[in-house]
């Protein structure tokens, strides 16, 4: 059984994410600017950067702070839910559990695939 997790948003126009675990601000996703597609998220000491590329079929790449290696990519599915593999090979399916929320929240529910 995977945990449920929840993306907020604390201000509508800010590009500033909080993931949560039962209220719980377990990492932060801040977008470097106001328009482009490459973020940096931390969680404790760790640091990484996410950049999105494609239109009609978006990935996103995660990459060590600071690195040029990708160690997971995420390749968004309908309505952005999808799957990220991890360069061991380790694969997860995130998908929403309330696409739409209007209170800037998302939930995603995760788990492992053998």
């Amino acid at each position: 059984m995977g945990h449920e997790l929840e993306w907020r948003q604390p201000e509508v126009l800010s590009r500033f994410y909080q993931l949560t675990d039962n209220g719980r601000e377990i990492a932060t996703l801040r977008f470097e600017s106001s328009c482009g597609s490459l973020a940096t998220g931390e969680c404790g000491q760790a640091r990484w950067t996410f950049k999105r590329t494609g239109f009609l079929s978006p990935k996103i790449s995660v990459r060590e702070a600071g690195s040029e290696t990708n160690i997971a990519l995420f390749t968004a599915g309908w309505m952005g839910s999808g799957w990220v593999v991890f360069s061991s090979g380790r694969r997860y399916h995130l998908r929403h559990t309330n696409f739409g929320a209007p209170n800037g929240r998302s939930k995603l529910r995760t788990g492992p695939l053998r």
